[in-house]
């Protein structure tokens, strides 16, 4: 199957093409401008001041205003340089036109920072040019120092120091040591429409269900309460949903941790390359910084990373550091966790071993309790020594008792003889006495 194409409309081709001149001619004179246009018939001065200076180009189509420097810039009319000034860091250049004496115009043909040299630099004298050459090279931009200038600028920032040293913060406690829990909590929050614009609806306020998913790091779990609560570490919001039904939680809190690390190190490199890759970038010239502007540009690249590189290494070790205290504070918690643990145990045999033998210690008065989680380090410390004194002190009074009922028997057994002679008392003589009754008995 073939199509027939159509014919093009003329009329919709002319009202294009006059579109498209019309463009042309609002903007600023060009080499297209020229092509389409040609030169013009006439050149008249519109206004010659030393702030302003305007020249109408009279076309059959019509007048085009534009400023003088248009005219230098274009390259359609001849320029001679007159003389060079130095403003501030730019250097420039005062043009007169043979053609249209009246007119002078100054455009900039340098800028010393930057080691750039811009369109009217071509049409100086050679003497001009190497005039200003000479004092550019004087001010030469090299790639390195313009690094260091501008990574200096990006770090001393304090919008950027202080949104990059929150990011690192963050990094640091997904690595703190502790236990990491998946928190989810739910809440309510007004929300304010506006009227329908149809106006059957006055707008007003709502109230609508949030679910907030957060990580909590560096938890410790309270192993002495009754509801088993997780206190210490820091949460970081990752989800907020609306409505009645929000999607399940992640099952794994390690899979969202690394996820948010990932994160948080993707925005740090993500802002140094967006202020390295800025669009403003200087070009400096070859003519005096001896080097094209790509290689300029890889010189640069090249030295802001070796900075970042360097400031990275340094995040890294400040990042050792702390980890390094959390962990040593962490284990001192731990250490003294299990010294009181262990010293519970004993207390607690030792009041089985004491309830064997009727012995009551209720009245030795036991520390307050404290909490392993909850408590601070410096609690748990003092608890330990506090419980160290009490299971000293439990075992003095089993010792004691122990003594008082060995005594108490002692005494029972010296008691017991001297109460059975007083019953019944012995006779000396009745050993010793011969039995006359009997011998009578005999004889």
């Amino acid at each position: 199957m073939t199509f027939k194409r159509e014919a093009p409309n003329p009329a919709v081709e002319e009202a294009r093409r006059e579109k498209k001149i019309t463009e042309i001619w609002s903007r600023t004179i060009s080499d297209e401008f020229f092509k389409t246009f040609g030169l013009p018939q006439v050149v008249e001065i519109s206004n010659v001041s030393e702030t302003k200076q305007t020249i109408d180009l009279v076309y059959q189509r019509g007048k085009k205003r534009v400023m003088a420097v248009d005219l230098l810039r274009s390259g359609r009319w001849t320029a001679e340089p007159k003389e060079l000034k130095e403003t501030g860091e730019y250097i420039k250049a005062r043009f007169s036109f043979p053609e249209i004496p009246e007119v002078h115009v100054w455009d900039v043909v340098a800028f010393l920072p930057r080691s750039e040299l811009f369109q009217s630099f071509d049409f100086l004298s050679p003497e001009m040019k190497e005039t200003v050459l000479e004092k550019a090279k004087e001010q030469i931009l090299l790639p390195r120092l313009y690094a260091d200038q501008e990574f200096d600028k990006f770090i001393e920032t304090t919008s950027n120091l202080n949104y990059i040293l929150e990011l690192c913060n963050e990094i640091r406690w997904m690595q703190a040591p502790g236990e990491i829990r998946l928190i989810r909590t739910h809440g309510t929050v007004r929300q304010h429409f506006g009227a329908s614009p149809d106006e059957r609806s006055s707008g007003g306020d709502v109230d609508m269900s949030i679910v907030t998913d957060a990580l909590r790091v560096g938890v410790r779990f309270n192993e002495d309460s009754l509801i088993h609560g997780y206190y210490g570490g820091r949460d970081f919001v990752f989800a907020c949903h609306s409505g009645d039904d929000p999607p399940d939680p992640p099952e794994s809190a390690e899979v969202v941790r690394d996820l948010l690390t990932s994160r948080c190190r993707e925005e740090i490199q993500k802002l140094f390359r967006t202020e390295r890759d800025v669009l403003f970038l200087p070009k400096p010239d070859l003519r005096i910084t001896g080097i094209s502007s790509d290689e300029w540009r890889e010189q640069y690249v090249n030295r802001w990373n070796e900075r970042q590189r360097l400031l990275e290494q340094k995040w890294a070790t400040e990042d050792a550091t702390w980890l390094a205290e959390k962990r040593e504070a962490w284990d001192a918690y731990d250490q003294a966790a299990q010294q009181l643990r262990e010293i519970r145990v004993k207390i607690g045999q030792t009041f089985k071993m004491a309830k064997k033998e009727y012995i009551y210690l209720h009245h030795i008065r036991q520390p307050r309790s404290i909490e392993i989680g909850k408590d601070s380090l410096e609690t748990l410390k003092e608890s330990v020594i506090l419980m160290l004194d009490y299971q000293g002190k439990l075992t003095k009074g089993i010792e004691d008792l122990r003594e008082k009922r060995k005594i108490k028997e002692q005494q029972k057994s010296v008691e017991v003889p001297s109460t059975i002679s007083k019953t019944r008392p012995e006779n000396p003589e009745a050993r010793t006495r011969p039995d006359t009754d009997a011998s009578t008995k005999l004889t």
